[in-house]
């Protein structure tokens, strides 16, 4: 992967995270306000991919030259994470197809409605 390549997929995945608080921030259950602090179960996503990510990059590849060779393999990790493996619980296709799909879902039911 390019690094031009690598400096748009940083700039998306900002985008990315500053629409999903956004997201997250106005979201609604039943008509009242919906806490902003996640659910456990979310918490423990969150630790089980932070731990895959430090055992597969950060551990295996170190010693570490500099802080943007750290930022230029978190990266190409999460590019890679997001788009090429199959996970079979959603359909045996990567996340990244997955969320379009479910977007899409989305936008197509609200042209119904």
């Amino acid at each position: 992967m390019k690094t031009a390549d690598l400096a748009e997929l940083a700039a998306a995945l900002k985008g990315r995270v500053n629409d999903f608080a956004a997201e997250i921030a106005s979201a609604t259950y039943f008509g009242q306000q919906r806490s902003l602090r996640p659910p456990t179960y979310d918490n423990a996503l969150a630790e089980t991919i932070n731990g895959l990510y430090k055992a597969e990059v950060i551990h295996r590849l170190r010693p570490w030259r500099n802080l943007q060779a750290v930022e230029m393999a978190t990266l190409e990790w999460v590019d890679w994470f997001n788009n090429r493996p199959l996970f079979g619980p959603i359909g045996n296709i990567p996340p990244a197809e997955a969320e379009a799909a479910y977007y899409a879902n989305l936008a197509g039911s609200a042209n119904v409605a």
